[in-house]
């Protein structure tokens, strides 16, 4: 039944100082967003997060390398990991994201333009790991799907998203300028899961899913994460007319500065590290950091925590995603 004074029955309870009231919202009428506003200064926002990998671990009877292989692929939704069946799993992650996602958020926001919703949704879910800027899917808009649409209208889809718990934004931030950038930013998951079925199982890349996973497992330990940039000035092979080296400005991108309270860490994610060039291609960013906060390349490795020359440490993943190592 519902309520024709929902928030006012609620806010009556606080007369109560024997209850406890717990609230959450899943439909079109009530958004966990919402929730957060209404409440605002009466209560504590819990925020709950999917399965992390260690706790999918505890109901599997399978080593993490084999449990990995699924959990990329269907993610942490309690109900879905407490599934057997792919077929079961995958009809109920599709369902999930046509007849709870979308259609609420249409009916939340009122929003006409509904294939363009779906349209965008589609293209964040492809672009995980990837810089997005809002200027660039507006042009895809006209060039690949030939529809005309504004910055505004993707920057309010790509919100309506966030506000539904279904994605999360990551902003840019300059190291050395020490300053945020606005665009470009990046884009993640709530559930990987949820973004595989959007695109129907098919672009399961490993190495942007697991930068996902290592983002929202940052995030379950109470991080606060941005993406980090380094710019630096590189000496090229070339020479000027006065016989000096010609140098280049370059932007390195560090895959997350996660920080709580004084506690900060730079954080690379790499599928790999098989050979020097690519050991070198993912800890760049890094050796050029000056200051005494710990960096970090999480890899899958199946080795033991070590520390390299100049101080960065590896770690393996499923030594990270278990917390079997202290950071």
């Amino acid at each position: 039944m519902l309520l024709d004074n929902f928030i006012g029955t609620l806010n009556g309870f606080l007369r109560h100082r024997n209850l406890d009231v717990y609230v959450t919202g899943s439909n079109s009428r009530f958004l966990s967003s919402d929730i957060a506003t209404e409440f605002k200064g009466r209560g504590t926002i819990v925020h709950v997060l999917p399965l992390s990998f260690s706790e999918y671990m505890q109901g599997q009877s399978i080593n993490p390398q084999e449990a990995w292989k699924e959990y990329i692929r269907t993610g942490g939704i309690p109900l879905v990991a407490q599934m057997t069946g792919s077929e079961e799993k995958i009809s109920y992650l599709n369902s999930l994201c046509e007849e709870t996602y979308l259609k609420d958020i249409v009916a939340h926001n009122k929003i006409k333009k509904k294939t363009e919703l779906a349209d965008t949704f589609n293209i964040i879910a492809s672009t995980i790991g990837s810089p997005v800027n809002v200027s660039k899917i507006t042009n895809t808009f006209k060039s690949v799907v030939g529809k005309d649409i504004t910055d505004d209208t993707i920057d309010n889809f790509i919100g309506y998203f966030e506000d539904a718990f279904v994605i999360s934004k990551a902003s840019k931030y300059n190291i050395k300028g020490r300053k945020y950038i606005g665009i470009p930013f990046k884009l993640y998951f709530e559930d990987i899961g949820v973004r595989n079925a959007r695109l129907n199982f098919r672009q399961i890349e490993e190495t942007h899913i697991m930068e996902n996973i290592i983002y929202n497992e940052l995030r379950y330990r109470g991080f606060n994460i941005v993406v980090g940039e380094v710019n630096v000035s590189e000496k090229t092979d070339r020479i000027d007319v006065n016989g000096k080296s010609i140098y280049i400005q370059k932007a390195l991108e560090v895959d997350f500065i996660a920080s709580k309270g004084d506690i900060k860490y730079y954080i690379q994610s790499a599928l790999s590290m098989d050979d020097a060039d690519k050991q070198l291609q993912e800890k760049k960013s890094l050796y050029y950091i000056d200051d005494s906060f710990k960096k970090i390349v999480v890899a899958k490795t199946g080795l033991k925590p070590s520390y390299d020359e100049k101080g960065v440490m590896i770690i393996d993943l499923f030594d990270f995603l278990m917390d079997k190592v202290e950071l």
